[in-house]
């Protein structure tokens, strides 16, 4: 029954998503052929500790990856997967793999500078929203404390990221996000992340 109930919601949120696309690009009359975007978030971590108490030094390092790939059938609203992978490796202990895979829908608001047009040309800052949906070995009850880790991707993860693309050189973007992620069973956090993407 709560496998039912998750692919219900997973295939109300895609037919809603290529439903409002179509009828967005309708109203809009935009003739823009179907667009890909590949992207990720990547973030690294290295510490160094010395214990003053033994002289013990303890170094820690772990990369964090978030590959995705969108589809948009209009100019700024599309629907994608997005994976995520964690690991690492330290001098005192195993690490524990992440890893989840998930869903979400992405709508981009192109900032324009009518001053500036000229260095912007209209589409080099981009604003944007995704909700997403995930399923995860892990869950965070806190920024602060270590992630549970469990046997099997059965977390439920909702998150809202809101950020800015930069384009840098033709289709490549740079971009910064804010993403608020819901964990279910566990908390919530709010992660801060840097990442490239390019527009197809």
């Amino acid at each position: 029954m709560k496998k039912q109930i998750i692919s219900l919601i997973i295939f109300t949120f895609i037919l809603s998503g290529y439903v409002c696309a179509i009828n967005l690009k309708d109203t809009l009359k935009c003739n823009y052929p179907n667009r890909f975007v590949i992207g990720s978030n990547l973030a690294l971590f290295y510490s160094n500790i010395i214990d003053p108490a033994t002289n013990k030094k303890y170094i820690d390092f772990r990369y964090h990856f978030e590959p995705e790939f969108s589809i948009y059938l209009n100019i700024d609203l599309g629907f994608g997967i997005q994976g995520i992978y964690e690991h690492g490796h330290n001098n005192y202990g195993t690490l524990p793999k992440l890893y989840g895979l998930g869903l979400f829908i992405k709508y981009y608001y192109s900032l324009k500078f009518n001053k500036i047009a000229k260095i912007t040309k209209n589409e080099r800052f981009k604003l944007y929203c995704k909700i997403g949906y995930l399923r995860t070995n892990y869950y965070f009850n806190s920024i602060k404390e270590l992630p549970i880790i469990l046997d099997k991707c059965t977390v439920n993860v909702f998150s809202v990221p809101i950020g800015i693309s930069i384009r840098i050189w033709r289709g490549l973007y740079g971009k910064i996000e804010m993403c608020p992620e819901f964990y279910t069973p566990g908390g919530n956090i709010l992660m801060k992340q840097l990442g490239f993407e390019y527009h197809l």
